[in-house]
């Protein structure tokens, strides 16, 4: 069995010192006057819809190589990604309408920017639905699906204002 190295031991303490820290910051934040305890929902909001964009375009990327290349390592690339789009597209779809019933006083407005991440949330569930592949379906037609899914998932990212 291989051994674990020496730079997995030094992310498990600070991934463990930033579980114990962050949310003491966040805690100890001064609270803002127009919006109160909610505004802290910003600091949990915004990295998770960071990672959603990031995860995006990586899936994008290694769908790219899939269906150009033909590339396996592209296309495992690409449903790890999708699956991570998938986590943290929850929490952004969670979080935001907690935040938005304070501050809009309604919990969704179908505006631009909230429903192309509902559509991009979509999109990578569809990306990450591999049990079709595990079900008698053709797998390489079920990858040249999916994967012209994502890509079209990160050109509607990369179009979005904020």
């Amino acid at each position: 069995m291989r051994s674990l190295g020496t730079g997995f031991w030094i992310a498990l303490v600070l991934a463990a010192a930033g579980f114990l820290v962050v949310p003491t910051l966040i805690l100890e934040a001064p609270i803002e006057q127009k919006m109160g305890f909610v505004q802290k929902i910003f600091y949990f909001h915004v990295p998770c819809a960071i990672m959603l964009f990031l995860s995006t375009f990586v899936c994008a990327g290694g769908s790219i190589a899939y269906l150009f290349k033909g590339s396996e390592r592209g296309d495992r690339l690409a449903l790890a990604a999708a699956e991570l789009s998938v986590l943290f597209g929850v929490c952004v779809l969670t979080s935001g309408p907690l935040w938005g019933r304070k501050a809009w006083g309604v919990w969704w407005q179908w505006d631009a920017r909230l429903t192309s991440s509902l559509l991009l949330f979509l999109m990578m569930i569809r990306r990450g639905a591999s049990w079709r592949r595990r079900w008698g379906c053709s797998r390489r037609s079920t990858c040249r699906w999916s994967t012209r899914a994502s890509t079209s998932g990160g050109r509607s990212t990369r179009r979005r204002r904020w």
